[in-house]
């Protein structure tokens, strides 16, 4: 079974076990568990159940594993003939995701 959820403004197609990379969670520590209800799509057995937005009655429970800083990318400006350069880095912020379960209770009538 796979689901597609919605997690810090983007979605990820995820199956239980999968790792992902998502941007920094800062309302939870390390090694803790929680619940996501932002379930846009489940597929089961090559059937697909899309919600409107959100599909009734799924969730999917995940860990945190770790937080991290992402490789550093370099910014340059440079405007020619004005002597004008802007060197800086920058390194994002992330939150490892490990899937535990995915939870749907799939209805008859639907």
């Amino acid at each position: 079974m796979e689901a597609i959820i919605k997690v810090g403004g983007k979605q990820y197609k995820v199956s239980e076990g999968s790792v992902i990379k998502t941007e920094k969670l800062n309302n939870l520590n390390e090694g803790e568990t929680f619940e996501i209800k932002d379930v846009l799509a489940i597929i089961n057995n090559q059937k697909i159940v899309a919600g409107k937005p959100n599909v009734d009655g799924a969730s999917v429970v995940v860990k945190k594993l770790e937080d991290g800083k992402g490789k550093k990318i370099i910014v340059f400006k440079f405007k020619r003939k004005k002597r004008y350069r802007r060197k800086y880095g920058h390194r994002q912020w992330y939150s490892l995701l490990k899937v535990e379960k995915i939870n749907w209770e799939e209805k008859q009538n639907a």
